[in-house]
């Protein structure tokens, strides 16, 4: 039931963020929703990131922290090793969207 309930409060989470139209290029361009892979689209898009883009992902990111530490609070009420894995997890995305935002990639 935990993990039920730490589910649904992280797709109610990120559910403004994912349907503010200012965020939809990002969406469009990554595979950020839960669970979401990325596409084979997405994989293939060879179009550098613009500053717009990198603005839109600073804005997003900013307003994102907030579900990312209450992931991290729900998970660790099921398990602390959970909430442990959840962080890792969290934290290689955040060293992927800080290399994309760098470096300009594509």
């Amino acid at each position: 039931m935990l993990a039920k309930e730490s589910n649904s409060h992280a797709l109610a989470c990120r559910a403004p963020l994912e349907n503010n139209p200012k965020y939809s290029r990002i969406y469009q361009k990554m595979a950020l929703k839960l669970g979401e892979e990325a596409s084979e689209e997405q994989l293939k898009d060879g179009e550098m990131i613009t500053n717009q883009d990198i603005q839109s992902g600073i804005d997003w990111y900013g307003e994102y922290q907030y579900c990312m530490a209450k992931q991290i609070e729900d998970t660790a009420k099921i398990d602390p090793a959970l909430a442990i894995l959840t962080s890792n997890v969290q934290k290689k995305q955040v060293l992927l969207l800080n290399d994309i935002v760098s470096n300009h990639l594509t």
